[in-house]
């Protein structure tokens, strides 16, 4: 992760801004769900470059510890630093129907 790294999580209250927030939390809460037997599963990532800058956009599976599985969506942003990749953002969420969030219907 870039020093300067922003992540953003499903939670409202996930927002770290920097390698120092981020870390920290991330490796808890990977803990977190690996004890609680939750499982990942990707789907049909598509990878894009330019230049040095990469870009992934994912629609994984989280499979919870009873076998609900959950559809996530997950972007990250890669820039290229001598042999590595170093992430400066990710983004994860979970959709939610424009009716209910919106209050009304949208061209879809």
């Amino acid at each position: 992760m870039a020093e300067d790294v922003l992540v953003i999580g499903t939670d409202e209250a996930e927002w770290w801004q920097g390698k120092a927030a981020a870390v920290g939390v991330i490796q808890q809460q990977v803990a977190e769900l690996h004890e609680a037997g939750v499982r990942y599963s990707s789907s049909d990532p598509q990878v894009n470059e330019v230049a040095d800058v990469y870009w992934v956009a994912d629609r994984p599976n989280v499979v919870l510890g009873d076998g609900t599985t959950v559809p996530v969506r997950f972007t990250a942003v890669a820039t290229r630093a001598g042999d590595s990749l170093l992430l400066r953002q990710v983004h994860a969420s979970i959709g939610a129907p424009n009716d209910e969030v919106l209050q009304q219907q949208l061209t879809l």
